[in-house]
């Protein structure tokens, strides 16, 4: 019979729920997917354990732990991107946060807590990201406004030119505004973009002119409009 030791208990705990929250994003195709959160997991406990086995108890992990918290933050900075007045990757940096502090608690040998945060990192992407999107949807009625989705499915290699080609014609046209932008890597040569527009008046014009922009650049495969009020 095969037994595991205290030590390699904790990091397959850490792996296993860094993988599970990992695989959350994968299925939305985020930039930080499986590997990604399952490695941070892994590393926050790692270096957890390395303190313990240093200094004999657990009174250094505190330490410790402060430091992973600052080397995370590092780390989910990159996954930040500015577009304009949009920014997008705050919730792949806020989910890479998380999938660190259950790696501390698995490291510690909390594995009920790690995987009760977890649960709570899950259900706060499954739940809070339709609440996000109606409360989204009031606002602008309110304010007389229409919300519109544009999606676009291209190549990687002009991701780049659709975005720069995306916020210069929206400069120039007052009755759009950016409300998010969000890139997903379908595949190692494809993404979606999904930019929600805010519309103050009516956009038919306005929608006409940006998809011609679009169209004259190379390996377009979808544009698409929808009216989301």
């Amino acid at each position: 019979m095969v037994t595991i030791s205290q030590f390699e208990f904790r990091l397959l705990i850490a792996l296993v729920l860094g993988t599970t929250i990992g695989f959350e994003r994968q299925w939305r195709h985020k930039m930080a997917g499986v590997k990604t959160n399952a490695l941070v997991s892994l590393g926050s406990a790692l270096f957890i354990l390395l303190a313990a086995k240093i200094t004999g108890d657990n009174s250094s992990s505190a330490r410790i732990a402060a430091q992973i918290v600052t080397g995370i933050g590092f780390l989910g900075a990159g996954a930040i991107m500015k577009e304009g007045f949009n920014v997008s990757g705050l919730n792949t940096a806020a989910t890479i946060w998380c999938s660190g502090a259950v790696g501390c608690l698995a490291g510690l040998g909390f594995w009920y807590e790690a995987s009760i945060g977890t649960f709570f990192v899950i259900i706060s992407h499954l739940v809070l990201r339709p609440v996000e999107n109606r409360i989204e949807k009031r606002t602008n009625s309110k304010n007389g406004n229409s919300l519109y989705r544009l999606t676009i499915k291209c190549s990687l290699l002009v991701k780049d030119d659709v975005r720069e080609s995306i916020f210069k014609s929206i400069a120039v046209h007052h009755n759009l505004k950016v409300s998010t932008y969000n890139v997903e890597f379908v595949t190692e040569q494809n993404v979606n973009i999904e930019i929600m527009l805010k519309v103050i008046d009516k956009p038919d014009e306005d929608i006409l002119l940006i998809n011609n922009t679009i169209n004259q650049l190379k390996d377009i495969q979808l544009i698409k409009w929808e009216n989301v009020d």
